[in-house]
Order: C-alpha cells, then structure tokens, then sequence
C-alpha cells in the first residue's frame, strides 16, 4: 500500500501533467505518438485540464483538495491558493454534506459517477446548479489515491426546461380549450393527441381515443382516403376535406378537417395534425333548404331569402320584399327584364353586359334544378352583393313555365371565412412569438423624439419588433394582434420595460407604450418599481405612454398604477390625444406629464386650417394644465415648421428619423432635414 504523502504526491503531480483524470493512465503520450509514427503533442493533460472550461477538482482519501483549475475558479469564485489543501466540504451548501458523505465512499471505492444534477455553494455563499461527475484517480499501480469531480453549470439549462414545460403547458391549454376538435396521429396513423372538443364530437374520452388507429374512427372508404391523404401530406401538401367520422356508438358525423404533416426539425415526417368542425348542422340545414325547394312556388313574400320568378322567356316576372330590400331596385324597375340585364351588369354606368363566367344566362335554359353557391349580384347603387341561389323550372315541361330563383346573401359567411382564417394566422403567431421570446429574437426600435425649441433629442419612444428565424424584421401590426387576443401581451409588455429600464440606468430617457392589458395588471406597478431599483436606474427617464382606449377599460387600476409610477417619479403621457371622448376626463384624473397630438391632426396642417385650429387649442390646453405637448407623424419639414409657430413643444416622425436602434438620447436637428 502507498504511503500518504506518496499518494499525495502522485495527485499534486496533476499539475505536472503526470496523472490524468480520465482514469486508469495509459501508455505515455509520446511513445503511443512514436507507435503511430507520429510527433507527441506539445502539450500535456495538465495543459488541458488548465484550460478546461468546465471545473476540475482533485482531492485525496480524506477529501482535502488536491487540483484546482481555471473552470473551478470561474465557477466558484475561489483561487486555486485559497482552496488548495482545504476540504472539499468548503464548497458543499448548506443540507448538502451528506449527499457527499454518500456519493465520496462509492467513488474511493472504484464507482464512476456521471451527470449527477446537484448543487454547489460559491465564494459569495450564492447556489449553483450543476452536473457532475466523479471518479476515482489511479496511481500507476492502479491504486485509487484519490477522487476527481468535473461539474459543469446548468443553472440556464434548468431555467430553459422550466421554461419550456410552462410553454408546452400554455399550448396544451390552449388546445384543450379550443372549440374546434384538435387530432393528432404518429406515422403509423395511431392517436397520440386529441382534445375534449375532439373526444365530444366522437362521443369518446380522450382517453378512450388514445391509442386508437384511424380505422377506429373511419369506414373502410374513410380509411382509404385518409390513408392517401396522408401519403400526400408526407410530401408537405395541406388539405381540406370533409369526411365523415364514425361516432362510438356508430353513428356517424360529418366534418370539415384541416390537416398537414408534421415534421421535426430536421424535416422528417412525424404524424399529422388535423383541425375537425362538427358541420351535422350546417349539413342538416342543407338538407331542409333543398327539400324546400320544391315549394318555391308557394313561398311567402315574407321570406328572409329574396325570391325571383323569371318566364318562359327568362324575363323577371314577380319580385318579394325580401329581394327588392337586398337589391335596392322596386318591383317596376325589374320587371320584364332578365337577371343579367337588372343584376348582372357590371358595376358602373356602362351598357349592360354579361359578366365572364357568370351562370345567371344558363338558368332560364336549364331543365333541372341548379345551384350557383357564390354568385355575385349588382344593386341598384352599384354596389356588389355575395349571394348563393337556387334556381329550378316551375311545371313540368322544361323551359315552358319559368323558373323560379331564391336568393341568400354571403357577407356574414364570408365575413366568418375571413375572420376564421385571421384566427388561425394568430394563432400560428402565438407559437412564433413565444419561440422569439424563448430565442431572445425580440428587438427594440427607437424612434427620436426632439424639442422644437432647441432641435436636441431629449428621448426616445421604443417600439418592439421581431426578427423571424430567416432574419426578417417583423413589425408589431402582425404579432401584437395575437398577443393581445391569446394572452402573450403581458409577458411582451413586461420584457419591453426590463429592456426600458436597462437603457435608462445607461442614462437613456426613453418612452414605453403600455397596452390594456398591462394597465389592468395589479401587479405592474409593483413589478415596474422592483426593475428599477434592481437597475439603479433614475424613475424620470421612464415615461409611459397610455392611450385613452386603455385607460378606458381599465380607469380604476390605471390611476392607482400612475399615481404609484408617479409618485416614484416616472412620467406619462396621453397617446393619441384628440381621437377619443374621455380624454379630458383622464386630464383630471392622470399624473399626465405629456400630451401626444395624434398624426390624425398632423399629417394635413399645411393645407387643413381645421387641424392647424385643432393643434393650436391642444397646446393652450396643455400648457393650462402644466403639460407638454408631442405632435406625432412629421413627415415633412413644412409641417416641422408649421408646428413649431402653434407652440407645440416636441415632435417625432418618419421627417426627423424612422425608428432604429435603441441608441443613447444624442444629437440635434436643424430647421430643414
């Protein structure tokens, strides 16, 4: 057995690059180089082992550190002078010894330990989560002298996890309360993911559905189109269709879906997610409608469809009040003449023609029912009206007799189209702005705002931006519509005053709009004042902007966050003053320091006297209450100067700079650009 101070000398030699931390040693370096015919390295393990960013530690049998290097250093906080010889417990935290009293006997006794999560204790008495690992030191006999620990810092690792577990938790909430069904198969076309409007349209839990392949669900002709589909989406195609779904008690349930592949990041196929609409009632109203059809010719001319009867000829004969209402035109007026002559033009004062493609000619010629699903009708003011029409022959000969054509208008469905289809270009941006946020990829723009009296920039009004994973800068008109809706705006609004408040301890005034959403936190103004005295920065180089529509829907909390901000010393102003009805009101209530003249007002001074007396009677209102006036939208320098005579006392504006990086308040500007 080696003598003590023979094993510490073989530990200590660690510094002479003698033993490795690797474990058992091997054939010196220069003899295995000599074996290959190579030149030795011109450095040692020691050399590595120094310069390792992760920290080494070495200590002998009794726990006495032996080795400390340049990563232990930069971790811990500790010289390699004040530690060496001292016990390895020095950096041990609080509640931690006997994890060490467990983990210290296993290694000296051969066992390897690796990507132990743990925590250290620094020189400053602070915590840090790390990942380590142990292993026994070998003298060249294959004797363990010793034991060596190589940690590395995950604290960022740990944050991003949790991080991530939020995130996913957000999206899986956000799915499950979604009103459409949410589906999602794996490559063997098995449900790994649905959520309760899925699992309620099909009558099953979502527990029952897990587990379940297509066939489950489908028909055997269902089963055979969903596979082809799916073949196709392999290749990236999106689709949608309608099928029909079988419920658990078999009955079965027609839906639209929306359905894509998934990939991964490394663009291999995974499954496929679809989005499912239960339409039983909209198939069912479908059905009604038709069957009325054949009642045409005993409608009331109280319906809520308009309703035409053309003759043999395919002239207009009788007109309901329904469809003189929707088309602006008295009965008279359409009389005697066809549907392409009165509703087919095109709109304008020109000769009457048939539009390209219109179906309206073949009607009074078809001998069977017919159905135009998105057609479109001229009104009398020349307006176009979206409709769907029905049109079949009255009697039985056809041709001889007439037609008969109903009417409904479109605008609401096509008004629902639109706006499903804005809902689902937001929510796709809730997931890229949640990536950008989680990738640091949100950056700020600072648009100058300058005093009229001396051309100084005396701050800067910050606006967010995000920059998509190709570099493309994306403005907020795309992104905060969803943050709003979804919930995001908060955590946005709360990321733009941690950097506002950086950039004023830098000394830098700046601006900071504040959303609805945010004034009606009551934990922001509580927030807000933590950030600043965390920064050290001075409360007056923080104005925040507030326009009246949020005041508005939040007035109790938004005063009580003002007059804290306020009495701490922050400053606000009044965005978009002049386009709302309450904005006196908040004069008398809001510690306002500034009143921003909305670009409503600017953009026309040099040729709209109105606006010039609007300008002038904002700045005497200010200056009555002690404020200052900012005339947002200079876009030119005679409106520069135009604002200048009224007294207004600061402007900004694409005129004086486009908003760019968030650089220190500096600089001046002249009469002219």
């Amino acid at each position: 057995m080696a003598t003590r101070a023979g094993k510490e000398a073989r530990i200590s030699s660690i510094n002479r690059g003698g033993a490795s931390l690797r474990g058992p040693p091997h054939a010196p370096a220069t003899e295995a180089a000599a074996e290959r015919g190579l030149r030795p390295a011109p450095w040692s393990d020691a050399q590595i082992v120094e310069s390792a960013i992760d920290a080494i530690v070495a200590t002998d049998p009794s726990g006495r550190i032996k080795r400390w290097n340049q990563g232990a250093e930069a971790l811990y906080g500790y010289s390699a002078k004040e530690v060496l010889e001292k016990p390895v417990s020095l950096i041990l935290p609080r509640g931690r010894p006997s994890e060490h009293e467990q983990l210290f006997p296993r290694v000296l006794a051969g066992e390897r330990i690796e990507h132990y999560r743990t925590q250290r204790r620094r020189k400053d008495a602070s915590t840090v989560d790390v990942s380590l690992t142990m292993f026994p030191l070998l003298d060249a006999a294959g004797q363990i002298v010793g034991a060596a620990s190589i940690a590395r810092d995950i604290s960022a690792h740990l944050v991003a996890e949790r991080e991530l577990r939020a995130s996913e938790g957000r999206y899986r909430q956000l799915l499950d309360a979604a009103y459409e069904g949410v589906w999602r198969i794996d490559t063997e076309l098995v449900t790994d993911y649905a959520n309760q409007s899925m699992a309620e349209m099909l009558g099953y839990s979502v527990e029952e559905m897990l587990g379940r392949g297509l066939s489950d669900f489908l028909d055997e002709e269902g089963t055979r189109k969903a596979q082809a589909s799916t073949l196709r989406q392999r290749e990236g195609a999106k689709e949608r269709l309608e099928v029909y779904f079988l419920r658990k008690d078999r009955t079965r349930v027609p839906a639209l879906i929306s359905v894509s592949g998934i990939f991964d990041e490394a663009g291999q196929y995974v499954g496929n997610l679809a989005m499912c609409t239960d339409v039983s009632e909209q198939r069912e109203a479908e059905a009604r409608h038709r069957e009325t059809e054949a009642f045409l010719e005993s409608v009331a001319a109280s319906m809520d469809e308009g309703l035409l009867t053309l003759d043999g000829t395919g002239r207009i004969t009788v007109v309901n009040d329904q469809a003189r209402r929707l088309l602006g035109y008295e009965e008279h007026e359409l009389v005697n003449r066809t549907l392409c002559e009165s509703v087919g033009r095109e709109p304008g004062d020109g000769p009457p023609s048939q539009r390209a493609g219109s179906g309206l000619a073949s009607i009074s010629s078809s001998s069977s029912p017919m159905r135009l699903d998105d057609e479109v009708f001229t009104c009398r003011d020349g307006s176009c009206l979206p409709v769907a029409l029905s049109a079949a022959p009255l009697g039985e000969r056809a041709g001889a007799l007439g037609h008969v054509v109903v009417f409904r208008v479109l605008t609401e469905r096509h008004a629902a189209e639109e706006s499903a289809q804005r809902e689902l270009e937001e929510m796709g941006w809730i997931g890229h702005l949640r990536d950008a946020i989680d990738e640091e990829r949100l950056v700020l723009a600072a648009q100058p705002i300058v005093s009229l009296l001396t051309g100084e920039v005396t701050r800067q009004e910050l606006l967010v931006r995000l920059r998509d994973r190709a570099g493309r800068l994306v403005m907020p008109g795309e992104f905060l519509p969803a943050a709003e809706r979804f919930g995001l705006i908060r955590e946005l609004d709360r990321w733009v005053l941690g950097q506002a408040v950086r950039l004023a301890a830098e000394n830098q005034i700046v601006n900071v709009n504040l959303s609805a959403h945010s004034l009606g936190d009551p934990h922001l103004a509580d927030a807000a004042e933590r950030m600043l005295r965390e920064a050290g920065a001075e409360p007056w180089r923080i104005t925040f902007e507030i326009t009246e529509t949020a005041v508005a829907e939040h007035l109790e909390r938004a005063c009580k966050f003002a007059t804290q901000m306020s009495e701490l010393g922050c400053q606000f102003a009044l965005d978009d003053f002049g386009t709302g009805y309450g904005a006196f009101t908040y004069l008398k209530l809001l510690p306002i320091n500034y009143l921003k003249i909305d670009r409503e007002f600017v953009h026309d001074l040099p040729e709209n006297p109105a606006s010039r007396h609007l300008v002038q009677a904002m700045v005497s209102l200010a200056r009555c209450f002690g404020q200052q006036t900012i005339a947002e939208g200079v876009e030119d320098a005679g409106t520069l100067e135009i604002l200048r005579e009224l007294g207004v006392d600061h402007a900004q504006g694409y005129y004086i700079a486009p908003p760019g990086g968030a650089a220190r308040a500096s600089g001046s500007i002249s009469g002219t650009h």
